[in-house]
């Protein structure tokens, strides 16, 4: 998957999940500066496939507790639920 393709998956995840406007207030805030860490959120932490979110939040389990772990996989469940595997 190109990466122009990637961030427009990504931001239909991100908004799926966050809602429009938390993505919205994100985008407002968007500057030269931050900017390339906004697309990459958007791209990778979004955008990807379902193998690698399973390993991030395999990972974030250590560093950021079970509790929050078993809250991100009930949610990317619930997105999954909702577009097909590719």
């Amino acid at each position: 998957m190109d990466e122009s393709r990637r961030y427009r998956r990504g931001m239909k995840i991100r908004r799926a999940v966050l809602g429009d406007a938390h993505v919205d207030r994100a985008e407002t805030t968007k500057n030269r500066f931050n900017e390339p860490f906004q697309e990459l959120i958007s791209r990778y932490a979004w955008g990807e496939s379902r193998k690698e979110i399973q390993e991030v939040l395999l990972h974030a389990a250590i560093y950021c507790g079970v509790p929050a772990a078993n809250s991100a996989f009930h949610i990317a469940e619930a997105v999954f639920r909702k577009e097909p595997e590719k």
